[in-house]
C-alpha cells in the first residue's frame, strides 16, 4: 500500500497514477492529466523510478 500523494502503478492496467485518497476499500489514483479512477488496495504498488521517467516525473539520471 502507498500513501497520499505517492505516484502507484495500477496492477491491472498499467497504468500510472497519483494516489489522492481511499474510498470503500479502493484507492482513487489520478493520472498527470487530472482522470481519476478507482483501484483496489490489493492491485496497486509504488512506483519504480523508471516508470517515473518514462512518465517525464523524474529528470534522467537521478
Amino acid at each position: 500500500m502507498v500513501r497520499y500523494g505517492n505516484w502507484a502503478m495500477d496492477l491491472r492496467r498499467g497504468r500510472l497514477g497519483q494516489v489522492v485518497r481511499r474510498k470503500f476499500g479502493n484507492v482513487i489514483l489520478c493520472s498527470t492529466d487530472g482522470v481519476e479512477w478507482t483501484c483496489p488496495e490489493d492491485e496497486h504498488r509504488i512506483a519504480t523510478k523508471p516508470e517515473l521517467r518514462a512518465a517525464g516525473l523524474l529528470p534522467e539520471g537521478s
